[in-house]
């Protein structure tokens, strides 16, 4: 009689854990910094959204502006500043100015000294 091979159902998890685990770190390491940035972008980390945004700043804005406003809607200062930013013209995209006065107010209110002067004024 032949021994009966087990049913893959019947195996362990680990080794299939394991072994995508291993896959997905094998797929981050021969990725671009790009590539994993938006890897860690899309878990809806704001700090990774901020950081993708400031990676394609230079070369997509619009794409930047996007995860900068995903990372502000967070509450992440850094993003909201940058946001206001955009808004005012200042990263190669047009003027938008309601939409720089919200950005202007969410930064104030996270505190951000600088913003809450040029409210002021």
């Amino acid at each position: 009689m032949k021994n009966a091979e087990p049913s893959p159902h019947s195996l362990s998890p680990v080794p299939r854990i394991l072994a995508a685990l291993l896959i997905a770190l094998l797929l981050l390491t021969a990725c671009s910094d790009e590539q994993r940035a938006r890897f860690a972008a899309r878990s809806g980390d704001p700090a990774e959204e901020y950081a993708l945004a400031m990676l394609l700043m230079a070369s997509e804005p619009r794409e930047a502006s996007e995860w900068l406003e995903k990372a502000a809607a967070q509450g992440h200062l850094e993003a909201t500043v940058e946001l206001a930013a955009v808004y005012a013209g200042d990263r190669g995209l047009p003027r938008a100015d309601e939409e720089l006065l919200d950005a202007q107010q969410r930064a104030a209110a996270l505190g951000h000294v600088p913003t809450q002067m040029v409210l002021a004024e």
